[in-house]
């Protein structure tokens, strides 16, 4: 054991997680490669997986500095525990497509965070252009439509009396005739009034338009890293 109570203490303060530690630049400076970064640092779809505490956010977090650091690539690293929706997408009692895209829209919104530090900081030459598609990006997830509020009926009715009264010759004489009625008019006048809605609704040309031009406008690629995906519900993560 420690003797010293100082280096007692700072041994102690060490965070034992990746997570943990916001200082990136420690994390990459602890980290030892054994010959995982070569592998992932590129374009491919890949899946890290392992038991916890093997280093997989580790590995993550070194690597979205390394890609960082070629300059012209945005590196999104997304921890799925700390998504926005998480409740809504892990109710079971709330549809399975209404879970799945929130889920789908939380992701979304941070490829649009970390997309627009990187025009703002590295690639401001093309900024104009690609905040307006930033812009496009974010409304993409959403729809507006106009629904029905309230439905209202009014109706009334009207009483009407009628009166007839005629004279005729028979052979019987002169014939008199009088006939009295009545009637009732029924008038039915409806009002609906309707609301402005939104609705989520994916809809993947509006997204990947102006997602492309961003990229091609600032010449960057873009490497989206998801940790703790484990954390999400099976029947949503496909």
């Amino acid at each position: 054991m420690v003797q010293d109570p100082e280096l007692a203490k700072a041994v102690a303060s060490i965070p034992q997680r990746s997570e943990k530690q916001s200082d990136l630049q420690k994390l990459v400076g602890s980290f030892v490669d054994v010959g995982i970064l070569p592998q992932i640092d590129n374009i491919n779809s890949q899946i890290i997986y392992g038991r916890r505490g093997t280093g997989k956010t580790h590995v993550m977090r070194v690597l979205a500095s390394a890609i960082s650091a070629h300059g012209n690539a945005v590196a999104v690293y997304i921890d799925a525990r700390a998504l926005g929706s998480s409740t809504q997408f892990s109710d079971p009692t709330i549809p399975l497509p209404a879970r799945c895209t929130a889920l789908f829209r939380d992701l979304l919104n941070e490829i649009y965070n970390g997309l627009l530090e990187f025009v703002v900081n590295v690639a401001p030459n093309g900024a104009d252009a690609a905040l307006l598609d930033l812009d496009a990006l974010a409304a993409a997830g959403v729809e507006s439509q106009f629904v029905p509020a309230s439905v209202t009926d009014k109706r009334r009715e009207k009483e009407t009396e009628t009166a007839d009264a005629g004279l005729g010759l028979s052979t019987k004489g002169l014939d008199v005739r009088v006939q009295a009625g009545s009637g009732s008019v029924r008038e039915v006048e409806r009002a609906t009034s309707y609301v402005q809605e939104e609705s989520p609704k994916i809809v993947f040309p509006s997204i990947s338009t102006p997602l492309r031009r961003i990229l091609e406008g600032c010449n960057s690629h873009l490497h989206v890293l998801i940790d703790e995906w484990s954390s999400i519900p099976l029947d949503v993560q496909p």
